[in-house]
């Protein structure tokens, strides 16, 4: 018989995660801790047991929002998802999702991850496909990935180079990374996080995670966070400043960062998520990736699912009124926003 706890301690949570092949970094129990300490998210982890052995888990996390409302959500700010080795412990995960919900008086649960959840339909949740990823497979080498670009995307790769652009990577280049993310965050509209947020996620992950940076002369230029589980690195968080992208410095970044993924001997880049047909969607489609179209199922009581959306057109106005404020504003009340927007 499946019993569901929350559970609250990581070896037992991370050992499943680390032996099933559908998990990902995304299941980690390290980021309990991490939305926990950098967004103030409480964590509501549930694994699923038999006879004393993990068998499935799902992590939540409640969000209280003053802006939109209360939120149960796997995961916020990025994917989750459920991952199980049974299909009864799917079920019976499912149905725990549900009864938290109702007994934490949610606006919405959402379940956000890259396999299709008929259980979930069957109770009533929207499925939303509006993001996806680029999984480029590193197997063939360094050599052969190159002569697969396309004629454009070396040639914007080699503009970065002779921009001057060289390649660090390390914990101690947080700050610049958030000094490139917030101005990139102002220019499209969008509230940014701060930088104890990142930081607490390169303190859960510690030697798994890690900043790369690109540098012309003194300046940082460009910068992206990633992640790396098993033999797949992920590139969570990225962004260039807008006249560095006409230098080919987000096209350098990217090339180094698939580079830096070979030497640690990742066999899998995971481009992180997008909104199918933006601006960086057709980016990470440059690469030769396979692309991975995600499954949102979501649990709206109140409103349509579309108006949480930061691209529902309920929001433009809020964008360009954004762009328009000073960096420096943006960089005080943007933390506040962000973490309230699941």
């Amino acid at each position: 018989m499946i019993n569901i706890l929350i559970a609250t301690e990581d070896k037992a949570w991370n050992a499943f995660v680390a032996g099933c092949p559908e998990a990902t970094v995304f299941h980690c129990f390290n980021w309990a801790a991490a939305l926990e300490k950098g967004a103030g998210h409480q964590p509501y982890f549930l694994s699923a047991m038999d006879d004393g052995e993990i068998v499935g888990v799902l992590p939540l996390c409640l969000m209280q929002s003053r802006l939109f409302g209360r939120f149960l959500v796997s995961l916020p700010h990025y994917l989750g998802g459920l991952c199980s080795s049974r299909p009864e412990a799917t079920t019976a995960l499912i149905e725990a999702a549900c009864e938290l919900a109702r007994n934490l008086s949610v606006d919405t649960l959402e379940l956000r991850g890259n396999s299709a959840l008929p259980e979930a339909e069957n109770k009533g949740f929207v499925l939303d496909r509006h993001k996806a990823s680029y999984l480029v497979d590193l197997t063939p080498g360094e050599e052969e990935l190159w002569k697969g670009l396309r004629k454009q995307t070396r040639n914007r790769i080699r503009k970065g180079q002779q921009s001057g652009c060289k390649f660090e990577s390390g914990h101690h280049l947080l700050e610049e990374f958030w000094q490139i993310f917030s101005a990139n965050m102002r220019e499209i509209g969008s509230p940014t996080f701060a930088p104890g947020f990142f930081s607490s996620v390169l303190d859960a992950f510690g030697e798994d995670a890690e900043i790369l940076l690109a540098r012309q002369g003194k300046n940082a230029v460009a910068a992206k966070l990633v992640l790396r589980f098993r033999d797949t690195l992920t590139l969570l968080w990225g962004a260039a400043l807008p006249q560095a992208k006409t230098e080919g410095a987000n096209f350098f970044l990217t090339w180094e960062a698939l580079r830096y993924a070979l030497a640690r001997g990742c066999h899998v880049l995971d481009q992180g998520r997008s909104t199918v047909g933006s601006g960086p969607y057709h980016f990470k489609s440059h690469w030769g990736g396979r692309e991975l179209v995600h499954y949102w199922y979501i649990y709206r009581i109140s409103g349509a699912v579309s108006d949480m959306r930061a691209e529902s057109p309920r929001f433009s106005l809020a964008r360009k009124i954004w762009r328009r404020l000073p960096l420096s504003a943006t960089r005080v009340l943007g933390p506040w926003i962000s973490r309230q927007i699941p």
